[in-house]
């Protein structure tokens, strides 16, 4: 429905007490590019689109509707951003309406690294994104969808990193207690300190050190008000046997670690990545080769609800050796698997395989977004975010 059309209806409507809410309905059910330019009608739709209550109401609703997100992913060595609906991914298999995006990074900073852009995470429509450097790493907090975004940098003392690696992990995630979005960052070279932004006080502070050994995760997993961490007991080891690492949880309102207990794997040896499907933290324990189970926490720190919710086999013609980890799962069993290099579209109940097209060797990192109006900024604080310790 176009905005005129939608006017139209508002006017046809003979019930002139109810035309406000009306108006409402229909607004709230608009996507952000067509919100944004709602905003240029009158006043009292720019001052209704703009109020945080509308914001959350329309975050609520865009949350459940699939054709409100997108996939983001890094393209070109990781130098650039790309967006993409999720309907087209999970229904057409393609790729070929993907959008290039103007990252906030772009063009800016010269980078030592040969991948110098990596996607954090997301949370109500906001990204976090880190730009590395060798003299200090670039962050941003930014709405892909309204274009705005803040920048801050990381505070550790970084020294130079081993080939190919990054000196320091990320965590992105929104503290309900507070209203507040949250950096996390974990030094790999400065005895696993960790240090929390908040971007509601503009500020980092220093919350302890890393327990249970290293994180493996490039980025911390958001799930249940918690960031949470693959730990080993040796630096970076990847390959790990999934039954020599711990769960990491961060709680986000005391600043306090703890441990998440793991599935009862069926045996040793495997690897196992973390993710977040909807409100269930899950892990994908990887067989290489010949399977992969998806394992789902349906009760967040309940032991007992840990479920195998799907048993992937890999195809015979896979281009890539393993599964990274999941990205997606519809209500007819279809999970979107990032692997290697490619995304993958599995079928649980037939057991069908599709690779995504026009996507091959784009890129290892990706995640999903939804669309929304949400600020990059605490209310009343314009202007761009420079942080220190």
């Amino acid at each position: 429905m176009t905005l005129e059309q939608a006017e139209k209806m508002v006017e046809s409507v003979p019930l002139p007490k109810a035309k406000d809410d009306i108006i409402l309905e229909i607004l709230l059910r608009f996507p952000v590019k067509s919100l944004l330019r709602c905003k240029s009608v009158c006043k009292s739709w720019r001052s209704l689109i703009s109020n945080p209550l509308f914001i959350k109401s329309h975050l609520k609703l865009s949350s459940t509707n699939i054709a409100h997100h997108r996939l983001i992913f890094t393209y070109n060595k990781e130098k650039n951003l790309r967006t993409c609906p999720l309907d087209d991914i999970v229904f057409e298999k393609s790729v070929v309406n993907s959008l290039d995006q103007v990252c906030p990074s772009d063009g800016r900073w010269k980078s030592g690294y040969a991948f110098p852009l990596k996607i954090i995470g997301s949370c109500n429509g906001l990204v976090c994104i880190v730009f590395f450097r060798s003299e200090g790493n670039i962050l941003f907090i930014w709405n892909p969808s309204t274009k705005i975004s803040t920048r801050l940098y990381s505070t550790f003392d970084m020294s130079p990193p081993p080939a190919g690696k990054e000196n320091v992990v990320y965590g992105f995630a929104y503290d309900k207690a507070t209203d507040d979005y949250k950096i996390v960052a974990v030094s790999l070279c400065d005895q696993n300190k960790v240090i929390m932004y908040s971007l509601k006080t503009r500020n980092w502070k220093q919350i302890g050190d890393f327990p249970n050994g290293y994180p493996v995760n490039m980025s911390g997993v958001f799930s249940n008000g918690f960031l949470h961490w693959m730990a080993t007991p040796t630096p970076r080891e990847y390959n790990e046997p999934i039954y020599l690492c711990t769960i990491v949880s961060l709680d986000l309102d005391n600043k306090t670690h703890g441990e998440v207990s793991q599935p009862m794997y069926d045996e040793d040896g495997k690897v196992g990545t973390l993710g977040a499907l909807g409100e269930w933290l899950c892990v994908l324990c990887d067989y290489r080769v010949t399977c992969a189970d998806l394992w789902v926490m349906k009760v967040y720190g309940v032991e007992d609800s840990w479920t195998r919710l799907a048993s992937i086999t890999y195809p015979a013609d896979i281009s890539s050796p393993y599964y990274d980890w999941p990205l997606f799962i519809g209500k007819d069993g279809t999970i979107l698997l990032h692997s290697g290099w490619n995304l993958v579209v599995c079928n649980t109940n037939d057991g069908s395989f599709s690779n995504i097209k026009k996507f091959g060797r784009c890129t290892t990192n990706a995640t999903i977004f939804v669309e929304s109006l949400v600020s990059p900024y605490p209310q009343n604080s314009p202007g761009s975010t420079f942080c220190s310790l």
